[in-house]
């Protein structure tokens, strides 16, 4: 006796199996990168090589800055004594005469511009995320620069500041009271100047971009997704800083051309 072959479900006999076990597995395999690609809003090499590296200099320079958090005295833990802020910042000062900045994340970033644009100046930093330069509550769990006024009145004078330099988001209402801590750096004779609000956007801007995909009509878009209105409030704290004699310094000529005349 011959044996018969087994012709159960065969490949040859069936084909239409084949094909959509093919179907299935090719879609699983594009489905990968596809979703990655989704997830992401595209991917980054179909960009333009200017706008690829204006992404990897702002991730290089974000990450920067939560690095340089480490090296504030910060009030991000919660409230601390006044003696905790003077220790801090002696330290940071190592007994030398230096210059303070006090703010946000903002306010980091103008330190941080501070310490390249003068390097051999002792330019040291009392932080706290997202609080305005003075005692305030912020919703109902974080409270501001806890015993600023204290500490100005006090102690300012015996870290041996030779200036004081004021920044933060400047995005809200509570803008015009930065006034009290200006008047109290002032009466110690202490220089004091005010840098004015960076501009803050809907989405982080390397997203923006990311999903406009291109060069053309970008300055338009990332614009059209600012949350205030930077000239308006720039106009706003210059007058304040004016009617108190001390300097102002706009953010704003960094990133864009002044419109109508502002």
């Amino acid at each position: 006796m011959i044996e018969k072959p087994f012709k159960g479900n065969s490949l040859e006999t069936n084909k239409p199996a084949v094909i959509a076990c093919f179907c299935v597995f090719s879609i699983a395999l594009l489905s990968a990168p596809a979703a990655f690609a989704f997830v992401n809003k595209g991917w980054e090499w179909r960009l333009p090589s200017v706008l690829r590296n204006v992404l990897d200099d702002s991730r290089k320079a974000k990450k920067a800055s939560v690095e340089a958090n480490k090296l504030t005295c910060s009030l991000d833990e919660g409230v601390k004594p006044i003696d905790w802020w003077v220790s801090c910042l002696s330290q940071k000062f190592n007994n030398k005469q230096g210059y303070l900045v006090i703010g946000d994340s903002h306010g980091r970033d103008t330190w941080q511009a501070l310490h390249l644009a003068y390097p051999s100046e002792n330019i040291q930093m009392l932080y706290q995320s997202s609080c305005l330069p003075f005692e305030y509550s912020r919703g109902k769990h974080v409270n501001c620069f806890v015993g600023i006024d204290q500490f100005i009145k006090e102690r300012l004078t015996k870290l041996r500041v030779k200036g004081v330099f004021l920044s933060s988001h400047f995005a809200t209402d509570k803008d015009i009271r930065v006034e009290k801590t200006i008047r109290a750096i002032e009466e110690l004779d202490v220089p004091v100047a005010l840098f004015g609000p960076t501009m803050k956007f809907k989405e982080h801007v390397p997203k923006i971009a990311l999903n406009h995909g291109r060069m053309a009509g970008l300055e338009d878009k990332v614009n059209s997704l600012q949350i205030f209105d930077i000239y308006l409030k720039e106009k706003i704290l210059s007058n304040m800083a004016k009617s108190l004699d001390v300097p102002f310094i706009r953010a704003s000529w960094i990133f864009c051309v002044p419109m109508n005349g502002a």
